[in-house]
């Protein structure tokens, strides 16, 4: 029974780690696509959001708007606290970086610096084939453990 155990937990892991490995793959190419055909523009702090996480520890969020070229609002999050160390406050500008065919996929961008986007979905990339790795791993051991 304990064999049984084992290659279960095995493909449950191989699961686990081939899902996170597709998220993060879907993820660096929107974040790609997102920098290669990307509108800049600046935004302002709407409000501020006060939040807690799943262990009821507080965080906040800066909800960003900006304006799309038909006269919408486009709205994005940021995190409450600028790069360097400093709270956003209802009223400040902020940039942002929005797709025009999909305006609800936006983020701020560090004021003054181009992202590092090359840098942002080399480590995706890389955290993808290292869960892909960890899926055939866990597969292979749960099947040689079972024969």
């Amino acid at each position: 029974m304990g064999g049984l155990a084992l290659v279960l937990v095995g493909l449950v892991t191989a699961a686990a780690t081939a899902t996170l490995s597709v998220r993060l793959a879907r993820k660096a190419v929107r974040s790609l696509g997102l920098h290669r055909r990307g509108v800049r523009t600046t935004g302002r702090v709407d409000s501020i959001r006060h939040l807690e996480d799943s262990e009821g520890n507080p965080y906040a969020r800066a909800l960003v708007a900006f304006e799309l070229p038909d006269q919408r609002t486009g709205w994005t999050d940021a995190p409450w606290c600028r790069p360097d160390g400093t709270a956003y406050a209802p009223g400040d500008r902020v940039p942002v970086l929005y797709d025009p065919q999909h305006p609800t996929r936006a983020h701020t961008l560090p004021p003054g610096r181009r992202p590092q986007l090359r840098v942002r979905a080399g480590v995706l990339a890389l955290l993808a084939a290292v869960a892909a790795a960890g899926a055939a791993t866990a597969a292979w051991l749960a099947l040689a453990l079972r024969g």
